[in-house]
């Protein structure tokens, strides 16, 4: 269920190949592995989580590349073609979770079907999604999830039922977060459905480029750029779809990043605030009070 190793690239595309002429599709699997250099180019996967315990990563798919590190996580469908790149001089270790093949749709289909269909159409998957890809931020609950699957491993956990049950959590955890954006797209201003979808998919380019540059002086003209469309047309649907401004987005990122590392120990107070791009640690702990009702020192010592 967990592999602690890439396996060899031609291998895998043939494997693949076999999985799929067969009919069995991807297995479920786990890949937390550690490594510097790792390319992994076109490979036909299932449902994907990219996401990495510690370092930096990027997925790609459909010519999207995304930048992918400990806070956020990326996601690709069944059948699509994805690009895995490490490019670091530390190593980085990886979480990528690769549901196996119908893994999310039978469970979709057990969350929206009423128990007497199930008893009467119990190895029926019809029901199927495609998740957006786009960047993600790890919330509390998604990082817990994450975390227990990670102590099994290291504790050596082998039972397929467990790993099944708590990934079965997992899928039910981005259902929730699809629904979520289901719900923004349905309350954006175009009348046309296709229309909101593509705002939607505009916007999350932008929001991907922030979670990439969240450090650098971002401009309004960046931002709209990066989703293709016009400046002041850019900023009133993003505050429509995420009800905040691009501005204040990014100060939420950065305090989330903010509160990684201090709860880490590692970095000193005034060099998290250069890190992260604030003009001096006094503008730093201003608005991180102002976000989480106390000054980054007192978050450390708590």
């Amino acid at each position: 269920m967990i592999r602690h190793a890439f396996p060899d690239l031609s291998w895998l595309k043939n494997e693949v190949v076999q999985w799929n002429a067969d009919g069995r599709g991807w297995p479920t699997l786990i890949l937390n592995a550690s490594a510097e250099n790792i390319l992994r180019p076109d490979v036909k996967g299932p449902l994907s989580v990219f996401l990495n315990i510690s370092g930096t990563s990027h997925a790609s798919v459909h010519g999207r590349r995304a930048q992918v590190d400990e806070s956020v996580y990326f996601l690709t469908n069944p059948e699509q073609h994805y690009t895995l790149e490490i490019n670091s001089p530390q190593p980085v270790e990886t979480f990528n979770i690769h549901l196996g093949h119908s893994f999310a749709d039978k469970v979709l289909h057990s969350a929206i079907s009423s128990t007497s269909y199930l008893l009467e159409h119990a190895d029926d998957a019809s029901s199927s999604i495609a998740f957006f890809n786009k960047l993600y931020p790890r919330d509390n609950r998604f990082n817990a999830l994450v975390a227990t699957l990670h102590a099994a491993g290291k504790a050596g956990v082998t039972s397929g039922l467990w790993y099944e049950e708590r990934l079965a959590l997992i899928v039910h955890y981005l259902l929730e977060r699809h629904c979520d954006i289901l719900r923004t797209i349905s309350s954006l201003p175009p009348v046309k459905a296709t229309t909101r979808t593509e705002v939607y998919r505009r916007l999350s380019l932008a929001v991907d480029y922030i979670y990439e540059h969240y450090r650098s002086a971002l401009t309004l003209d960046e931002l709209a750029s990066a989703a293709c469309l016009s400046k002041f047309h850019f900023l009133r649907l993003f505050r429509e779809a995420f009800r905040t401004t691009p501005y204040q987005f990014i100060s939420q990122v950065r305090v989330q990043r903010a509160c990684d590392l201090l709860r880490s120990r590692l970095v000193a107070v005034h060099d998290i605030a250069e890190y992260l791009g604030f003009e001096n640690p006094a503008s730093f702990s201003r608005v991180f009070r102002n976000h989480t009702g106390m000054y980054p020192s007192r978050f450390r010592a708590q």
